[in-house]
């Protein structure tokens, strides 16, 4: 079976870039969460990357915020997204999470 997401990490000295892509929906959303926990354990900072989105949908975006939320350590999310999917997100109530000329959301 073809994976529809991918997860590409990219480790430094004190941070781990992790860099999602594809299909980001409730059916991924476990299997992206279990693979940022394991990287969690290594105590670096993770810096994800969101981008080339096929799909995605709130239900994802609300695991992988309480995720993040729950890392105890800093943490941020950059995302690179359509207008389709920054206007879904503002109306679906996380407009003050999204910083509109650069897309990102910093978790302290």
């Amino acid at each position: 079976m073809k994976k529809d997401f991918n997860i590409l990490t990219i480790p430094e000295k004190d941070t781990t870039q992790v860099v999602i892509e594809g299909n980001l929906v409730l059916k991924n959303a476990e299997k992206i969460k279990n693979q940022l926990l394991i990287l969690k354990q290594n105590e670096t900072i993770l810096e994800i990357i969101i981008r080339n989105v096929s799909d995605m949908d709130l239900s994802f975006l609300q695991i992988l915020l309480s995720l993040i939320k729950t890392l105890k350590s800093k943490a941020t999310i950059t995302m690179s997204l359509s207008d389709e999917y920054k206007l879904l997100i503002y109306h679906a109530g996380f407009f003050e999470l999204i910083n509109n000329d650069i897309n990102k959301i910093m978790v302290e």
